[in-house]
């Protein structure tokens, strides 16, 4: 069950990491395709959102060509995918999490010692 917990540990390592490959590659191509007359402001905090609905909401967005317009809500689609997939494998963990505690407490009223040491493996 560890194994198991480690497993999808790096599973969520690894959504996290898509994710951010995902945003970042679309406000590179956002970078480059704003207008260059943007306020200063507004263009860092257009860069800095990811999230599909709220960079739809900026008014340069409607100026944009269609192929970056649909990058975005293409990548905000892609974004709520890996969401639901992580919050999936966040209640897997959670349940391993139960089962594991669980299986410790018991361990723990016949061998606190081999419990800590097992315990240590699931915190790292």
């Amino acid at each position: 069950m560890i194994s198991e917990r480690q497993d999808r540990i790096s599973q969520m390592d690894a959504l996290h990491k898509q994710v951010d490959s995902i945003w970042a590659s679309t406000t590179e191509m956002l970078a480059v395709s704003l207008p260059v007359d943007m306020p200063a402001d507004e263009r860092r905090n257009m860069l800095q959102v990811r999230n599909a609905e709220l960079i739809q909401m900026f008014e340069v967005f409607e100026l944009l060509d269609n192929d970056l317009k649909l990058l975005v809500k293409d990548s905000g689609m892609k974004d709520r995918t890996i969401a639901d997939e992580m919050r999936r494998v966040m209640t897997e963990i959670d349940s391993l999490d139960s089962i594991i505690n669980h299986n410790l407490e018991l361990l723990s009223r016949k061998d606190s010692e081999r419990a800590s040491v097992i315990r240590s493996y699931t915190e790292s």
